[in-house]
């Protein structure tokens, strides 16, 4: 039967048959990030240029202004696919209902998996040759996609970054951009200085937790061929999704270019977001991350190696979260917890090439007061990096609760 209309350039709206879309992977076909992929058939119309999938979870308040700003956009060789994760709310009703007003819209509906299988379900359906991932609580300006799109066409790379602003209620908007110069790195040769420096500070800059390269897939624009070619994420994937597909990206792209000054997309701080509470199952779920970072990021070891300070970072993360969420708890119970963290972790830090660890906490560190076996678990973390993440605690809001927990009387 036929499919919804398209934006073809220079021809105007034209009706194209689509197969009807399913959320579920082909159970045979090239492997890549989003499971199994088969190529679409041939025969068919030209393809959009671009593929704009949006995960949508809670969504009934947030979504129409985000799908207006997409609509909205001066690009217009694109199509937009809503895909609806088991939102409780009326997300689905909704989603269906701007279909129903726009036919460049297709609607996906599967049982709540996450923000990571809505995306690769939406990849799968996708037809693009680049795709962006914007959220559903988001926005973006008229001119997003025609810029990102220039920046692809006129570089050649596989992967356009651009900044955004943070929009906080009852607060100023802010401009993020990205650590690493604008410019267009040539990763071909993955010897060359200009490939090795950008490898190194993509993840890592220097300065504790700046990433070069900001992990979140929504101001990023990247080839379709590129995510396809991505190895399987978890399917218990649930924090991180965003720089498990992005980093594992980059590490396989042939040119990045990151635009000058560009600010064309606004995310919305939201103070009821999953990242701002205390998930019990933190840990788990940062080892599944790192499980798919370490794979992802195989074929780069300069990047790979970074993987050591994201890995500090994310249990400076977990480690404030518990103490602000578990404020009453019992001191004991908080330390206890610092060390599940600390044992669930180690065994994710790198060590340098020739084997050997970064320097050692080790003799500044006060071991007064802890017991041999404490201080079994403790001592192989205070052999890693951690200066870092000791110094950034000193300087945060947590630090003098976490130095009173790590240095019991």
């Amino acid at each position: 039967m036929p499919g919804p209309f398209v934006f073809i350039k220079n021809r105007g709206l034209r009706r194209c048959r689509l197969p009807p879309p399913s959320p579920l992977p082909p159970s045979r076909g090239m492997p890549g990030w989003c499971g199994s992929w088969r190529p679409p058939p041939s025969g068919r119309m030209r393809m959009p240029e671009i593929s704009v999938v949006v995960p949508v979870y809670r969504g009934e308040r947030t979504l129409e202004r985000c799908v207006e700003s997409i609509l909205a956009q001066t690009f217009a060789d694109f199509e937009l696919i809503l895909v609806e994760d088991g939102s409780p709310d009326a997300s689905g009703r909704l989603c269906d209902a701007l279909a129903a007003r726009d036919s460049r819209i297709r609607v996906l509906h599967q049982p709540n998996r996450g923000a990571a299988a809505a995306r690769q379900a939406g990849l799968l359906a996708a037809t693009g040759e680049s795709v962006i991932f914007p959220d559903c609580d988001d926005w973006l300006d008229p001119d997003m996609l025609a810029l990102l799109r220039r920046g692809m066409a006129d570089t050649g790379a596989d992967v356009v970054a651009v900044g955004f602003w943070k929009e906080e209620e009852g607060k100023p908007p802010l401009p993020c951009a990205n650590a690493i110069p604008p410019g267009v790195v040539d990763l071909r040769d993955r010897r060359s200085p200009e490939a090795a420096a950008f490898a190194r500070r993509a993840l890592y800059t220097g300065s504790f937790y700046t990433p070069g390269i900001v992990p979140a897939l929504w101001c990023k624009l990247i080839r379709r061929s590129l995510l396809l070619s991505l190895p399987s994420l978890p399917p218990d994937l649930r924090m991180g999704d965003d720089a498990a597909v992005t980093y594992p990206a980059l590490a396989r792209a042939s040119r990045v270019a990151v635009l000058t000054n560009a600010f064309p997309y606004h995310y919305r701080v939201s103070p009821a977001s999953l990242s701002n509470a205390w998930d019990p199952d933190y840990l788990p779920r940062a080892e599944s991350l790192f499980r798919a970072l370490r794979e992802g990021l195989a074929p780069c070891p300069p990047m790979a190696e970074s993987l050591t300070y994201y890995a500090l970072f994310i249990l400076q993360q977990g480690i404030d979260r518990f103490l602000f969420f578990n404020r009453r708890a019992p001191r004991e119970e908080k330390r206890k917890m610092i060390l599940r963290f600390v044992r669930a972790l180690e065994p994710l830090f790198p060590t340098s090439r020739d084997g050997s660890s970064p320097p050692s906490l080790e003799s500044r560190f006060d071991w007064s007061g802890f017991s041999a076996e404490d201080q079994a678990l403790l001592r192989p973390f205070c052999r890693r990096d951690t200066d870092a993440v000791i110094s950034l605690l000193a300087k945060r809001r947590f630090s003098a609760k976490i130095r009173s927990v790590l240095r019991p009387k």
